[in-house]
């Protein structure tokens, strides 16, 4: 299930950034909290597309994110880091 997520990160994020091939999408499972989280490493130069005017677009993928993960039956969190 949680291939499904990586691909709609994949597919949302490859059409926004102008480099894709620096994009990478890293998961690590918490058993603590049962909370996979998803960790967004983006070229410098494209973090501005994928933030957005204040914050806008993360917050927008994050709620697709969130909103897939949900009909799924997961519990999932996005961080983005600058490679």
């Amino acid at each position: 299930m949680e291939d499904v997520i990586s691909n709609l990160l994949n597919v949302i994020l490859h059409r926004l950034v102008s480099n894709p091939d620096a994009l990478k999408i890293t998961t690590e499972y918490c058993e603590q909290t049962d909370v996979t989280i998803y960790t967004i490493h983006a070229d410098k130069k494209d973090m501005g597309r994928i933030i957005g005017k204040n914050g806008r677009i993360i917050r927008s993928i994050k709620v697709i994110a969130l909103s897939a993960a949900i009909k799924n039956h997961l519990r999932i969190s996005v961080q983005l880091e600058r490679v």
